[in-house]
């Protein structure tokens, strides 16, 4: 195929129109002049420009970055010579951009189905656009060659069976989307939702047996508890009837005793006018009175009889009241004639005081025995009143203690004993009758109370019977929830079932993960084979061309599956990567390896043309004029078009013009 001419409103480009010819074609033409545009609007007239790619950083799709600067829509035509024929492809504006290809014979209105449509480039260039994009199409800012599933197809199509159905990248992503569908690094994928699922069945099923167990032993216990209730009911209707019998013998005991008491006290009551006794508390109160009266009166005589006796005898006291005066007043006449014999008038004056106050103190002693005298006869006279009148009360109290005896018919103490005795009575009679009435509640009247028999068997009282009869109620309610559970887990030979279903999708799984590794293994054993058998063609043949771009510098060129390219100094034994090499010489070494792969997959009785952008912008001037002899070779077979920015490119190209 060769393109013939070009007329396009795409991008910066209005209208403008382009005409090339066979062979090597150089548009040389200053920045921002459209050589880009050009190079995209051919691929985009191919192949049309995708809707579907999305902003990203550094990158803007081309339907953004080639929207006419005009405002107008994207259209245009290309006239292509295909097979002998020129054909006339023409895009028109589509909601802006360049629409459906409509193809039609050149100077006719006669359609071409085949060639119209999105991409009639498959059928112009022989390939997808991915592989145009990795061989014909090339670019000075895309220099480097990466792999696709479309270039693998095509190449395998070219080195193996012819068939163009196998890619390893293609197949290895399959497989990788499977290992991950299967099983992935995140803990996703369907063996371990298939394990995870498991494991809820699983424990479904273990919370439903747990829930079963749970119901079997609470049903145990409340049956156990429902039979026991019944013999502590049992037991407790037999103890009550048995208490209701005892309770009836305590009242009656307690009855029988409230009666003996009664007639206790009726006797003692009897007993204080029993033989013309006539015994009260007042009577008895006045009798022992009376002769504690007499025993008082007894003592008070007793005591004025003795008062009596000791009283002193009126004449004793006359005798003996003056005698000291008158041995004083002795004693002052013997000091006065001692002192008219002595003549001693201080001492007969001394005399005559003695002697006057011992005879005034004799006629006092006289005057006062008199007196005494008289004392003793009136206190000796009230003594005998004294004497006497205690003597009559005395004889009183005896004769009203005696006659108080002989009304209450016996003696005080007796009486006494006769009325704590009744006293007594009381007090038992009333704490019997109180006793009987304190257990009247104990009345029963059942008739056939007196044939109930002591329980047998374990204790129990309501108490416990309601604390039982709780703890069933409590098992009953746990038991219908157990049951709400089980319901609500399902049905265990269902889940059972699903389990069953799962175990055996997870080891399908695992046999299927097993295969896939099997798969990528034996996949990954072909395309090093496949590498095996094109990367020494194409390392071959991009060698060569290498070669005469460097005037044989470089002798050799490898790459691996990744399309990690590495050439070799001609006499140096080691392959240096792209990254040791200048910009220049990694780009003579790209567009060697991209013209050898064009060769390989776009070749043919009528290959595409081949376009460049800018390829030779980092060649020097020697490497660029061998560049552009091996670009002249190549256009004698097939159109190159190359678009730059240099004169030098333009001037290389003049040179071999006429032996094109």
């Amino acid at each position: 195929m060769k393109i013939v001419k070009m007329t396009a409103t795409f991008g910066t480009l209005n209208r403008q129109t382009l005409e090339l010819k066979p062979g090597l074609n150089v548009i040389e033409s200053g920045n921002e002049s459209g050589k880009t545009t050009w190079c995209a609007f051919i691929r985009a007239m191919l192949y049309g420009v995708r809707t579907d790619e999305r902003s990203r950083a550094g990158s803007t799709p081309d339907k953004k970055r080639y929207l006419p600067w005009s405002g107008a829509g994207m259209e245009g035509t290309m006239t292509v010579l295909h097979g002998g024929e020129e054909y006339e492809l023409v895009r028109l504006t589509r909601q802006g951009l360049l629409g459906e290809c409509e193809a039609t014979r050149a100077g006719t209105a006669e359609p071409v189905p085949e060639l119209s449509g999105r991409s009639p480039g498959d059928l112009l260039i022989g390939a997808s656009e991915d592989v145009f994009r990795r061989s014909a199409f090339i670019s000075h800012t895309a220099m480097r060659v990466d792999n696709s599933s479309e270039l693998e197809k095509r190449i395998s199509e070219l080195v193996s069976s012819g068939e163009e159905n196998f890619s390893y990248e293609e197949a290895h992503e399959r497989i990788q989307k499977l290992k991950k569908r299967v099983r992935n690094a995140r803990g996703g994928g369907e063996i371990p939702e298939a394990d995870r699922e498991a494991e809820k069945l699983g424990d479904e099923l273990r919370a439903i047996e747990e829930a079963s167990e749970s119901s079997v032993r609470s049903e145990q216990e409340r049956l156990g508890l429902i039979s026991a209730a019944e013999k502590m009911e049992k037991y407790i209707v037999e103890k009550e009837r048995w208490d209701k019998k005892l309770g009836m013998r305590r009242l009656s005991a307690a009855r029988a005793m409230e009666t003996i008491k009664a007639k206790e006290l009726e006797s003692a009551r009897a007993a204080l006018n029993e033989g013309g006794r006539a015994v009260t508390e007042g009577k008895v109160a006045l009798a022992r009175d009376a002769i504690d009266a007499a025993e008082e009166y007894k003592r008070r005589a007793e005591e004025r009889a003795e008062e009596l006796r000791e009283a002193p005898a009126p004449e004793e006291t006359r005798k003996n009241a003056p005698v000291f005066g008158f041995i004083a007043a002795g004693l002052g006449v013997v000091m006065a004639v001692a002192g008219a014999v002595m003549k001693n008038i201080p001492l007969l004056a001394g005399a005559a005081v003695v002697i006057a106050a011992g005879l005034a103190a004799a006629l006092t002693g006289i005057k006062k025995n008199k007196e005494r005298a008289e004392l003793s006869r009136a206190a000796a006279s009230r003594y005998e009143t004294a004497s006497a009148e205690a003597e009559r009360e005395l004889g009183a109290a005896v004769e009203r203690r005696d006659k108080l005896l002989e009304e209450l018919g016996c003696s005080p103490e007796e009486g006494e004993e006769l009325l704590q005795k009744v006293r007594n009575a009381e007090k038992e009679a009333d704490a019997a009758a109180r006793t009987a009435a304190s257990l009247a509640y104990l009345e029963c009247y059942d008739p056939d109370i007196e044939s109930a028999e002591e329980p047998e068997g374990t204790p129990a009282n309501r108490e416990l019977l309601e604390r039982t009869r709780g703890r069933i109620a409590e098992l009953e309610m746990q038991e219908a929830r157990l049951g709400g559970e089980r319901a609500h887990l399902g049905d265990p030979a269902v889940i059972a079932t699903k389990l069953e279903a799962v175990n055996e999708r997870r080891a399908e799984l695992l046999d299927f993960e097993d295969c896939l590794m099997t798969a990528d293994a034996a996949l990954d054993e072909a395309a090093r084979e496949m590498q095996s058998r094109f990367a020494p063609i194409v390392g071959a043949r991009a060698a060569e061309l290498l070669g005469q771009m460097t005037g044989g510098r470089y002798a050799a060129v490898s790459f691996d599956r990744g399309m990690a390219f590495k050439t070799r100094l001609e006499g140096d034994p080691v392959a240096r990567d792209s990254a040791f090499l200048s910009e220049g010489t990694a780009d003579q070494m790209y567009l060697a390896v991209r013209l050898a792969i064009c060769r390989l997959v776009l070749g043919g009785d009528e290959p595409c043309p081949i376009i460049l952008d800018d390829a030779l912008a980092c060649f020097d001037d020697e490497r660029a004029g061998q560049a552009m002899a091996l670009l002249a070779d190549i256009a004698k077979t097939r159109q190159v078009i190359l678009f730059t920015c240099r004169a030098r490119d333009a001037e290389l190209a003049a040179k071999y013009d006429e032996k094109i």
